[in-house]
């Protein structure tokens, strides 16, 4: 979506739903995962980046996985007319770094045993990023095609 001349957003919704047929029992569920992504172009060569994702709570065998989401943000600066991208970030602004877990091994259809994990790989990050453009700006030449038949060439 075009919010506004500055401001593009863009929007990805996706549900799905899990049937787990057990021996002895049948655990079901849907799951739901989203993420919003919003693109500030700023004056002077400066954009913002704001992302959130979030993924609902879900089955999955016999665990009972809990929700998570994710904010994230970072700020660009385009130097020496677009050759230099200068950009500071931080991941997970919220620091949820955490999936709460429900399991069952003697009551099959309740989860009875809950854990709590932490997953490192969520975990609050920040960073400095520096990429220079070797091409930027340079023109791409076109050359005509002079062999071939008349419809090659007319492509």
């Amino acid at each position: 979506f075009q919010i506004a001349p500055w401001w593009r957003m863009s929007v990805d919704a996706t549900y799905g739903y899990i049937k787990n047929d057990m021996k002895t029992y049948q655990v079901n569920g849907g799951t739901f995962q989203g993420r919003v992504n919003n693109l500030f172009t700023l004056p002077k060569g400066w954009s913002s980046e704001v992302n959130y994702n979030y993924t609902s709570g879900g089955v999955q065998g016999n665990w009972e996985l809990g929700s998570w989401d994710m904010l994230n943000l970072s700020v660009k600066k385009n130097l020496f007319k677009n050759k230099l991208t200068a950009s500071v970030f931080v991941n997970n602004i919220l620091d949820n770094n955490r999936w709460i877990m429900h399991g069952t091994i003697s009551e099959p259809g309740r989860f009875t045993k809950r854990m709590d994990m932490r997953n490192s790989s969520m975990a609050r990050t920040y960073g400095l990023s520096l990429r220079w453009n070797f091409r930027a700006g340079k023109e791409v030449k076109v050359q005509k095609v002079t062999s071939g038949n008349e419809e090659e060439r007319n492509r």
